[in-house]
């Protein structure tokens, strides 16, 4: 690695790297340790744990040393624990990254299984994990020559990896289409039945019309006015 930063930042990608692509999590960290061991071996970052206790220590000793008027020692108490505060403030991302290299966990649950063993929103959450993923095996790649094959290989991998949740919403999104396409044809039937009940009215009242016209025309007109006469005087009031 060219500079400190450079490795501390490919370090931080290995640890991400290690909690999404479960599978290789072992691979990941390996390759984490030996880029920071240079920097903070095991043996250091357990040392660093002793650091806060180690100074409290010191700070007993010179108080206890002043109470003695012995400046001179008080004094030198003090600037060891002041060394060791100023050391512990210098290391402090990296002390975050060693927790997370020399005191992970083995194995870890694979945040891209189905089920709702890792909460419930877990699966709807899977998408957003996967593009981090790629992410970051993306910046690995480029940062660590000797992972670059490797990091391409799985970004291939997780890029056309079918996700419980996405199948699930497609499953959804299938279930309502067919609901929709059942509807569609119950709305069409029933549009067609209605229309068939009009055209059966229609054929019906035109067949009364031309029964009744042709019945008027096979009458003789007398006939025709005597039956209307006869209607009329039915209708009449009698005078008193």
């Amino acid at each position: 690695m060219a500079t400190d930063t450079n490795t501390t930042k490919t370090v931080g990608l290995l640890v991400e790297a290690s909690k999404l692509d479960t599978v290789y999590r072992d691979l990941y960290l390996k390759r984490a340790r030996q880029l920071l061991s240079a920097t903070l071996d095991e043996s250091a970052y357990r040392a660093m744990g002793s650091a806060e206790k180690e100074i409290e220590d010191l700070m007993r000793r010179s108080r206890s040393a002043v109470l003695q008027r012995d400046w001179g020692q008080a004094a030198e108490l003090s600037a060891k624990a002041d060394g060791l505060r100023q050391r512990k403030a210098a290391m402090g991302k990296l002390a975050d990254i060693g927790k997370e290299l020399y005191e992970a966990d083995t194995v870890v649950f694979d945040p891209f299984s189905p089920g709702k063993h890792l909460g419930q929103q877990s699966e709807a959450k899977q998408p957003a994990l996967r593009t981090q993923l790629v992410a970051t095996l993306a910046s690995l790649g480029k940062l660590d020559s000797s992972l670059s094959a490797f990091c391409e290989k799985r970004r291939g991998y997780f890029s056309g990896l079918e996700l419980a949740g996405a199948t699930e919403s497609q499953k959804k999104g299938t279930r309502r289409s067919r609901a929709q396409v059942e509807q569609l044809a119950m709305e069409a039937a029933e549009k067609e039945r209605l229309e068939e009940r009009r055209r059966k009215f229609e054929m019906a009242d035109k067949s009364y019309k031309i029964g009744a016209l042709a019945i008027l025309k096979s009458e003789p007109l007398r006939t025709r006015r005597n039956r209307t006469c006869r209607a009329g005087s039915r209708k009449k009031k009698p005078t008193a």
